[in-house]
């Protein structure tokens, strides 16, 4: 447990496994299923929870200079 990380948000498990791989799109379908939310309200949670983070923040940031997309949140 001890490498294992923790998020204390209210994100499911697999929205923020879809995060860590840096697919930012398959967290938000994951968080629209699972939480009954349309795409914009999965969009914001998803958004808050990555502002919320800086090491999150940062991976993003590298996933979106390899694919040369720009996501707007920051």
């Amino acid at each position: 447990m001890a490498n294992e990380t923790q998020w204390n948000v209210d994100l499911p498990q697999r929205a923020v496994e879809a995060l860590l791989e840096g697919d930012r799109n398959k967290a938000i379908e994951q968080v629209q299923r699972e939480q009954n939310l349309n795409r914009e309200d999965a969009r914001e949670l998803v958004a808050s929870f990555i502002l919320s983070q800086p090491a999150m923040q940062a991976k993003m940031r590298v996933v979106e200079s390899r694919a040369g997309t720009h996501w707007g949140l920051l």
